[in-house]
């Protein structure tokens, strides 16, 4: 019984990229923050800066929960196919234990 340990591997692997890319868009974040505190800096262009900052978040969050998905269901799988494996052990394990009092009987 095979487990896709290659496909949870990519997806851990994307899943770090879009971390990667949530850290930047949070340093983004905090420096349009440190601009608005600044004084002279017009509301304005804060305020479309914050709006872009806020998309720019939404977007990761997006591709984020896609790649939680996609996560979420190769676990599923994986979980089936554990479970498989488990009442498979169960099987032969119990057919191992009938053979050996069948043995003894004899």
């Amino acid at each position: 019984m095979t487990f896709p340990i290659a496909s949870i591997s990519k997806l851990l692997i994307k899943i770090a990229e879009v971390a990667h890319a949530t850290h930047q868009s949070t340093d983004t974040i905090r420096q349009l923050i440190d601009s608005v505190r600044k004084p002279g800096a017009g509301a304005q262009k804060q305020l479309d800066d914050l709006k872009q900052a806020i998309e720019l978040q939404d977007t990761v969050n997006k591709e984020m929960n896609e790649q939680l998905k996609l996560v979420g269901s190769v676990l599923e799988n994986v979980q089936k196919s554990l479970k498989i494996w488990a009442v498979t052990t169960a099987g032969i394990g119990l057919l191992a234990l009938i053979a050996l009092i069948v043995a003894v009987v004899k």
